[in-house]
């Protein structure tokens, strides 16, 4: 596990440094093991300086170990306040720490009851999170956060997350969106923490995503399935079938295109060996077609999708997907090894190929050795002509 909330603090001191317009902020204490990614956290306070001091912690034992941890910000105020908001386990509304000129004292111990702080500063709004997102991830394998892009004047957006457990690859701007692309470190539980300051408008809040990863192996194990008839709410407590993530992408589709109509959907994987389930293609595009034009959705995790895109012009070939779709991708893949395909894929498409004068729903494999296999999902046999 790795989550990111506030700890406490036995001593807490400030020092600020007027000719390197430093100031350090330290703290020590004790904390559950496992805990890293210590941080004091600027929020915005009129007047002020009020910080959270934050780590990320899990997974839960019974070991307890001490700490501390020193951090420094360039910061510049005229006047100076005499004093910097500190808000930690032991004192959720926060606590006044002198701020001392010129030297590092010791550590101040044994603070009493939060008190006001004796600078002029006002509380500026945090909203809290808003209804958290469950992203299901293969370990090891890339996926995809994003965040609207526009911020208010003077404001900024922040990304954390647990070190341990994900590495950032890159971040962009992709169709007012900001792209961030991780990767995986370690299976488990953690977050992503998107946080927009306000600017000049004053206010603070949160988006948290929770991260699950997982390995392969997990998902293959017997289990409660998702299949096309279930939504993304039920999805985060079962395994999600190759129907169930396109009914995700589907029903996020038409959120926002009420008459869009499935034209494809394809799995793929970065694995240049390939796999051998459906279930292992971690990543899933689908494409519909709607009035003038086409909607694309591509996955960001196991089961969860970015914004769905609208690019004008109509496709041309191919049949729209009946849906809903009368056989799943592993009841075709088990097809396929049946018939003594057995090698691995790199690629799986659910698609309606009119212009070979079939009329049916097939699923269409990408051997790893280029060849395409087609199982036809309402005869459920292998396409041998």
């Amino acid at each position: 596990m790795g989550f990111l909330g506030i700890i406490p603090a036995n001593k807490l001191a400030a020092f600020y440094d007027p000719k390197t317009q430093q100031l350090t902020l330290s703290a020590e204490g004790s904390v559950e093991e496992y805990t890293g990614g210590f941080r004091f956290r600027q929020v915005p306070w009129m007047g002020g300086f009020k910080f959270y001091l934050e780590a990320w912690s899990g997974p839960v034992t019974l070991g307890i170990q001490p700490y501390a941890f020193d951090q420094s910000f360039k910061v510049s105020m005229v006047p100076f306040p005499k004093d910097v908001i500190i808000v930690d386990a032991n004192h959720p509304n926060g606590v006044p720490v002198e701020i001392h000129f010129g030297g590092l004292k010791e550590p101040a111990s044994n603070y009493a009851a939060a008190a006001p702080s004796s600078s002029d500063g006002k509380a500026v709004q945090e909203f809290p999170a808003p209804p958290q997102d469950t992203i299901n991830i293969l370990y090891k394998w890339p996926f995809e956060v994003q965040h609207a892009a526009e911020v208010p004047k003077l404001g900024y957006i922040n990304i954390d997350f647990d070190k341990r457990f994900l590495e950032l690859e890159s971040a962009g701007i992709n169709n007012g969106q900001i792209v961030w692309k991780f990767n995986s470190l370690e299976t488990g539980n953690t977050q992503i923490i998107i946080s927009v300051n306000g600017g000049i408008a004053q206010y603070t809040y949160r988006v948290v995503k929770d991260v699950r990863i997982f390995v392969l192996d997990e998902i293959l194990e017997p289990g409660p399935v998702i299949t096309q008839d279930k939504n993304e709410a039920e999805a985060e407590s079962a395994i999600l079938s190759y129907l169930g993530r396109v009914n995700i992408a589907r029903r996020k589709v038409l959120e926002h295109y009420p008459d869009a109509l499935l034209y494809k959907a394809e799995a793929s994987t970065t694995e240049r060996q390939g796999v051998t389930s459906p279930k292992a293609l971690g990543h899933l595009r689908a494409i519909f077609r709607v009035d003038e034009g086409t909607v694309t959705i591509n996955s960001t995790g196991f089961g969860s999708f970015g914004a769905a895109v609208f690019k004008p012009g109509n496709i041309v070939g191919n049949a729209n997907v009946d849906w809903p779709v009368g056989m799943d991708a592993d009841e075709a893949d088990q097809i396929l090894k049946k018939e003594g395909f057995n090698g691995p894929y790199t690629a799986l498409t659910l698609m309606k190929p009119s212009y070979t004068g079939l009329m049916d729903d097939i699923y269409v494999f990408i051997m790893a050795d280029g060849i395409e296999k087609w199982v036809n999902t309402k005869t459920k046999k292998l396409i041998t002509e």
